[in-house]
Formats: structure tokens, C-alpha cells, sequence
């Protein structure tokens, strides 16, 4: 998994919140990777972000060359707060403008599939679950949200 996709896993994850649960827990598993894979149009996408990627990184690393060139530490902060931070957040935002619409899709699939199937939680890894009731149930739920994205 590619560092956006992590970014995508953790924005989809922050959206869909997490719930302390007594009693019997019913887990749903989503592998984001593969639902974000799967979604339509998503090689489109990719290449739009690489475009914005291919725009930004050739300014952020002459930003970086000017910085690394000086020798105050209190100079070379003060130059990357205001001359690589600004460019980062604008490229960030071009980024998060481009995948807004498929991360929204598939929050509301995963949030969809897990009503249905009356799962109390969704998580993206099973290995954050480190302990649960004895009778819970986890069920991967990763082919539902593929069929339903496309």
C-alpha cells in the first residue's frame, strides 16, 4: 500500500468514528486497499493526483535546496514556514479535491453495508482488534463494498 492509499485509509477510518462497546461485538473488516483498487474511474484519479504531485514536487524541493543552503537553524525554519509549508498545504488540498468524492462513496458504502448487516463497528485492519467479547463475531465485509462502489 503506497503512502496515499494509507492517507485514504486513515481519512476513510477518521470518518466513520469509533464506538467502546460492552456485550457481544459484531466487527466488520474492510480492506480499503482493495475496495480503493476497485473503484471506478480510480486510475483516473491517480493520475490526476500525480499530475498535482509532478506540479508541486519540483517547486517544494527547489524550496528545500534554497533552505538547505543556509547555515542559521531559526532562518532555515522561518524559510520552510513560509515558503515549503504553503506549497505542501496547496498540494494536500489539490490531492484531497481529487479523491473527496470516491473517499465519500465508499464511507457511506462501508457505513451502508455495516447497517445492514447490523455490524456495531468497521475497522480496516483486524489486527487493531486486540480484544473483544468471547462471542463477538468479525466478518469481512471487503467483497460487499467492492460490488457496491462499482
Amino acid at each position: 500500500m503506497n503512502l496515499r492509499e494509507k492517507v485514504m485509509t486513515l481519512a476513510i477510518a477518521g470518518t466513520m468514528g469509533v464506538t467502546a462497546l460492552a456485550g457481544a461485538t459484531n466487527i466488520g473488516v474492510v480492506n480499503i486497499s482493495q475496495v480503493v483498487q476497485a473503484y471506478p474511474g480510480y486510475g483516473a484519479l491517480e493520475m490526476q493526483a500525480k499530475k498535482v504531485e509532478a506540479e508541486y514536487t519540483p517547486q517544494i524541493q527547489k524550496e528545500m535546496n534554497k533552505i538547505q543552503k543556509m547555515n542559521d537553524k531559526e532562518q532555515q525554519q522561518s524559510a520552510y514556514n513560509a515558503n515549503v509549508v504553503p506549497l505542501v498545504e496547496k498540494a494536500n488540498a489539490a490531492e484531497n479535491k481529487i479523491f473527496d468524492g470516491m473517499l465519500t462513496t465508499i464511507s457511506n458504502k462501508i457505513n451502508a453495508i455495516r447497517e445492514q448487516k447490523k455490524l456495531d463497528i468497521v475497522v480496516d485492519d483486524p489486527r487493531v482488534i486486540v480484544s473483544a467479547p468471547q462471542d463477538s463475531q468479525v466478518v469481512d465485509i471487503t467483497n460487499d463494498v467492492v460490488n457496491a462502489v462499482k
